[in-house]
């Protein structure tokens, strides 16, 4: 039953009558082009080199850290 009902969810909009009555302003855009940067495709676009830092790095481990440090404290007041 659920694969039918995903089978159903990739075939609508692929169906005119909901590309008709139906406004996709994402889709419009990309198959008119405009999204394209340099004459690359999308796939590139999204897959280029994005430039992190160190810092970036070790705000995302403290904050993680920080969000571990509050649930186990929450959950040993609970348990105890």
């Amino acid at each position: 039953m659920m694969a039918l009902y995903f089978i159903a969810l990739m075939i609508i909009p692929a169906i005119s009558f909901f590309r008709r009555h139906f406004k996709t302003p994402h889709v419009e855009k990309v198959e008119s082009g405009i999204m394209a940067d340099d004459g690359k495709t999308l796939a590139e676009n999204f897959w280029k080199r994005k430039d992190i830092s160190l810092k970036d790095i070790a705000l995302s481990v403290a904050r993680l850290s920080s969000l571990e440090w509050f649930l186990l404290k929450a959950l040993h007041s609970w348990i105890a």
